[in-house]
């Protein structure tokens, strides 16, 4: 007779061959319900479907994944912390919207989220919002709400930074989520993140408008002066970070960084004046 595990193992590679797209709900609830599983030697836990779950959430089998939660519920199998941050970046991924809300659920009857699911929650903030209004709004919510959750702290504050670098806000709300972090907390490749996020920031918009080809002539112009401007105050942003981070942490940019800092002032929309001005700042 096969044991449990034997059992398992089969039934997964089973339900792993479905695919998740067209597989009927009464398909699964056949295939779970085979091979005596109502025989407490052989009855499914946690364990089991979160196998099932890791493997749908990491190939973003949406439609897959909901029939074995809905299948859980059933049998009063509720996901662990682990499972439901899994869901969380598979969600991110696919570029749904995601914010705050979502822990209150989950918080209230299970386990409390911890900073692998601010994580997914940042990261579905890059991935989707590309409004800085609504960037903003939910920077500031989890921003709050991170100081009740300490582990991956310097996690949290990296994404966090760069987040904000992404979206061109101001050197001020970078230095406020960076003071929170102690000495032993930054890293240099913290820097390194808000450097790449600024940078980021100014080939988005200038990708932007070069796509941007159904543009009159002046209307053209009218922008490339206004790229520049925000090319200029970026740059001075960055500049006011550095000068911060040196101060605080004792920590400079390397040479690459500086290099880097330096071809993409060149690469940019500045005046040729401007863009050496820019250099030997840095």
């Amino acid at each position: 007779m096969k044991s449990k595990e034997e059992y398992d193992r089969a039934t997964i590679e089973n339900i792993k061959s479905f695919g998740g797209e067209g597989d009927d709900d009464d398909i699964i609830d056949s295939e779970l319900s085979n091979n005596n599983i109502n025989t407490a030697r052989t009855a499914r836990d946690l364990e089991f479907y979160k196998q099932l779950l890791s493997y749908c959430y990491q190939r973003r089998l949406v439609d897959l994944a909901e029939l074995i939660e809905t299948k859980m519920e059933k049998e009063k199998i509720y996901p662990d912390l682990e499972i439901f941050n899994s869901k969380l970046k598979m969600s991110a991924q696919l570029g749904h919207i995601l914010s705050s809300n979502v822990l209150e659920q989950h918080s209230l009857s299970r386990v409390k989220p911890n900073g692998h699911t601010f994580l997914a929650l940042l990261y579905s903030s890059l991935v989707k919002f590309e409004e800085l209004a609504e960037s903003r709004h939910l920077m500031k919510s989890l921003q709050q709400e991170m100081k009740q959750y300490r582990d991956q702290r310097p996690m949290n504050h990296a994404i966090l930074a760069y987040s904000l670098a992404y979206y061109s806000h101001p050197s001020q709300a970078i230095i406020k989520v960076l003071d929170d972090l102690n000495t032993n907390e930054f890293t240099p490749a913290i820097l390194d993140l808000i450097v790449y996020g600024y940078s980021l920031n100014n080939n988005k918009h200038r990708k932007s408008l070069l796509k941007n080809k159904s543009q009159q002539k002046d209307n053209i112009i009218d922008n490339n002066g206004q790229a520049s401007n925000n090319n200029i105050n970026r740059f001075k942003e960055l500049r006011k970070i550095i000068e911060y981070i040196n101060n605080r942490f004792n920590i400079k940019p390397d040479n690459d960084s500086l290099q880097y800092i330096k071809e993409q002032i060149k690469h940019s929309t500045l005046p040729k004046k401007s863009k050496t001005s820019l250099i030997n700042k840095f």
